[in-house]
């Protein structure tokens, strides 16, 4: 079975008391392991649709099924459940908190979920460790460079193993060097068998992808392996 399933989506918001559709009708289906880009210019309702599979938003009508739950039917505090335990994120600007270490950052989620801080504290440095960061796990974000930040982010997103990783513009203020080292990260999480899922602006980020599916107007415009 895919691990996300969308089917007939559409998204309407109001804006200026007038309805502005953001998704119009969209279907699509990704399996396991695959790395998905989404492009599409600035409007074509790409934030729209990641936003729908990381259940931070629900859908006006259709589908949005993400490792077999269906999102609309679940409650706020099972729709934040399942957020933390089954999904990762990765965002534009890393969204780490200042006043804590790296590993302190990565086990974040996991402790949260009750997870003692011995087994948690592990786990955080490992990842750190197999982002090539075993000499910065006690640094602050402060003391770190962007992409040393995505990549405790990217850490972070994979801490509570999840199915599906949802990088929102990962690369938007690296340059193309530490960019492209991000890119092959996220690569190798979807080689290792999850599932990653990126909105970019740019075409040379969108090539890592295994899949780039066009977004335009609020409807798929081109779906391409």
């Amino acid at each position: 079975m895919p691990v996300v399933e969308v089917q007939d989506v559409v998204k309407e918001y109001e804006r200026g008391g007038q309805p502005l559709l953001a998704l119009d009708g969209v279907s699509l289906s990704i399996e396991s392991g695959t790395f998905v880009s989404i492009t599409g210019p600035s409007g074509a309702g790409k934030s729209s649709l990641l936003h729908l599979l990381g259940g931070l938003d629900r859908a006006t009508r259709g589908s949005v099924r993400v490792d077999h739950a269906e999102l609309q039917e679940l409650s706020d505090d099972a729709l934040t459940a399942f957020r933390r335990q089954r999904l990762g994120f990765v965002f534009q600007f890393f969204n780490l908190l200042p006043t804590l270490s790296a590993w302190q950052n990565v086990a974040l989620p996991r402790l949260l979920d009750g997870v003692p801080l011995r087994r948690t504290r592990a786990r955080a440095v490992e990842l750190l460790e197999q982002m090539g960061l075993a000499d910065r796990v006690a640094h602050r974000p402060a003391e770190l460079s962007g992409g040393e930040l995505q990549r405790v982010a990217i850490a972070r997103a994979m801490v509570a193993d999840p199915v599906l990783i949802l990088a929102d513009e990962p690369t938007g203020n690296l340059d193309s060097v530490t960019g492209h080292g991000v890119l092959s990260r996220l690569k190798g999480c979807a080689a290792d068998g999850r599932t990653v899922v990126m909105v970019t602006h740019d075409a040379s980020a969108a090539a890592f992808g295994d899949r780039t599916v066009e977004l335009r107007d609020g409807r798929i415009l081109a779906d391409r392996t």
